[in-house]
């Protein structure tokens, strides 16, 4: 039984540092798209330059545009509200 136990323990351990970095990733992202608008630069080249699809970087630069007092994490609040 314990075995059983220690083997849940990890597999929780593992998808939250998954998660964790998955959510690095996401954040990492918008920074550099904040950053860009700052820049005054359109959604089609951030996408360009971020290397992803406007789709993607769309929900990003909507919050970011619309509230630019945001913070990273306010922005990654908003997006996963």
């Amino acid at each position: 039984m314990a075995d059983f136990y220690d083997e849940l323990i990890e597999k929780g351990r593992k998808e939250g540092r998954e998660e964790g970095r998955e959510e690095g990733r996401v954040k990492y992202k918008i920074e550099l798209i904040c950053k860009k608008i700052k820049a005054g630069k359109d959604i089609q080249t951030i996408a360009a330059e971020v290397e992803e699809s406007v789709e993607t970087v769309s929900p990003i630069y909507d919050i970011a545009y619309e509230h630019p007092n945001y913070d990273v994490d306010a922005i990654y609040k908003e997006m996963n509200a």
